[in-house]
């Protein structure tokens, strides 16, 4: 399986359940739980709705749950870039052990940023 699977994706999940992905590393208030991507029906959201729910409207994926690509979204030289900051700031968040620190969590995210910014990636 690859990486990062591109935004617009198409997947099935365990249950023969196919879902779009629209979203990267979603997370609920007060859980400690990690999801790797957040999803839809393969029709999109229903506009109509006031309120959208989620197990019904749009899910929390984990990789592990993801047994087949049908279809991979848009993938360009900014999705590179943007795979590359993503892998490295979840790299380093798995390295440390207070993760519920958001200010820490917020220095991380804007020194990979910074760095990318400035061309200085050990990895291009």
């Amino acid at each position: 399986m690859i990486d990062l699977i591109p935004i617009g994706s198409i997947v099935e999940l365990k249950g023969n359940k196919k879902t779009m992905i629209i979203g990267y590393n979603p997370s609920l208030p007060n859980d400690t739980e990690q999801y790797d991507y957040i999803g839809c029906s393969p029709n999109g959201l229903n506009k109509t709705k006031e309120k959208l729910v989620c197990n019904e409207d749009y899910f929390y994926i984990k990789k592990d749950d993801i047994i087949n690509i049908f279809y991979i979204g848009f993938s360009d030289r900014n999705f590179d870039l943007f795979e590359k900051i993503h892998n490295e700031i979840l790299n380093k968040i798995k390295q440390r052990k207070d993760k519920n620190d958001n200010n820490e969590l917020n220095n991380i995210f804007n020194e990979i940023i910074e760095k990318y910014k400035k061309g200085q990636s050990k990895n291009d």
